[in-house]
């Protein structure tokens, strides 16, 4: 279930929202406004009229309040039992960037890196027979950098930047002025698993043709096993050839494998040569019935 979309935007003062959005009888009202996601605080909130045009003038210095403010995204969905299976996952592919998350009112997780995904088990914690209510609350930048005054390091543009997990060139560069992105990115979305599944898929080459791959499961695995669970790996060369195809059991949620490609054409920079593309496939088997690809 893709959970993107129009949510429900407010800004309020350092630990002020929680008492107010998790409190009993709350309820979206005065002061909140539309608010997209993928996408950022700013957007938002100029396109509520609450926020002068970032590029005109000096509008950046002047609207530079926001990072004061903590944000709460807020939005409601359904489900029903037949869309649940053992296993449901709220997934946060990307948040900028220190955040907390509650679903029903209950904290599910916490976020400190806007580069990565995040997933959260929310197995059990779904309501069948009424609204789920999903609330993001974004730490004020500019509060949560200065938990690191006690570790003074030197950096270009903004000493504290190089503790947060954010673009860097958001607390200005030399093409770039001071101001931060805050908001929820990239997608998010539920699913839900009754089976076993690929999760992630990390891989290092070298120009000598080794090749490293690196393979989560997810899903059902935690709490069912990987008994009988078989992973293949195939590897295919620009023209389509087969340069490797292997089957071995999975071992566990980290599973890594090693491949070998003789000879690899190597990937060369526009105009001094080709860009050949090599392919893979991965398979997740349960007695030879394929459950997930990647």
């Amino acid at each position: 279930m893709i959970l993107d979309g129009e949510w429900k935007l407010k800004g309020f003062g350092h630990h002020e929202g929680k008492r107010q959005v998790l409190g009993p009888g709350f309820s979206v009202g005065k002061g909140w406004i539309p608010a997209q996601v993928p996408g950022d605080v700013h957007v938002d909130l100029m396109a509520a009229g609450q926020l002068d045009e970032m590029y005109y003038a000096d509008n950046i210095e002047k609207n530079k309040w926001t990072t004061e403010k903590e944000w709460w995204y807020c939005r409601e969905f359904f489900v029903s039992a037949t869309d649940l299976e053992s296993v449901s996952e709220l997934v946060f592919k990307g948040i900028d960037t220190v955040a907390n998350i509650y679903l029903n009112g209950k904290k599910i997780g916490h976020t400190e890196n806007m580069f990565r995904e995040y997933r959260f088990d929310v197995s059990g914690r779904l309501e069948t027979d009424a609204p789920n209510s999903l609330q993001v609350c974004i730490e004020p930048i500019s509060i949560v950098m200065k938990q690191h005054d006690a570790e003074p390091y030197y950096a270009c543009f903004n000493d504290h930047r190089i503790f947060m997990r954010k673009a860097q060139c958001h607390f200005g560069w030399d093409w770039a002025p001071d101001c931060p992105g805050t908001g929820i990115w990239d997608s998010v979305m539920l699913e839900s698993h009754k089976k076993a599944s690929l999760d992630g898929i990390n891989l290092n080459t070298t120009c000598k043709g080794a090749v490293s791959f690196y393979i989560s499961l997810g899903g059902a695995v935690q709490e069912a096993g990987t008994d009988g669970l078989e992973l293949k790996l195939t590897v295919n060369d620009p023209s389509g050839t087969v340069l490797a195809e292997e089957v071995w059991p999975a071992s566990g949620i980290k599973n890594f494998r090693n491949v070998f490609a003789e000879n690899p054409q190597l990937w060369w920079p526009n105009g001094m040569g080709d860009q050949p593309l090599y392919t893979y496939g991965i398979e997740l088997l349960k007695n030879d019935e394929v459950i997930d690809t990647k």
